[in-house]
């Protein structure tokens, strides 16, 4: 494979890179990552971290809460995850 073949393959694989889903990166305690983890393992299809992360967010997502009721979850989560960092 000679130079311009090299470039032509880079060019096609970041064509198909740029169409899809954009990646995010995130930090969580370790103590977040197991339940996430063994919520996971509890599914009958035994979904990767990454579907677990995601199809969490999509069902947090869809229930409906007050501005109030998110703060004391983010209050907690914020909490868990100094508790976990010591």
């Amino acid at each position: 494979m000679d130079d311009d073949d090299l470039r032509k393959l880079a060019k096609r694989l970041r064509d198909i890179a740029d169409r899809a889903d954009p990646m995010v990166t995130l930090r969580m305690p370790p103590s977040l990552l197991a339940a996430v983890e063994a919520w996971a393992a509890d599914r009958d299809d035994q979904p990767t971290r990454s579907e677990a992360i995601r199809r969490l967010l999509e069902i947090g997502l869809r229930k409906r809460r007050s501005p109030k009721s998110l703060r004391s979850v983010g209050k907690r989560l914020y909490a868990a995850s100094i508790r976990s960092a010591k």
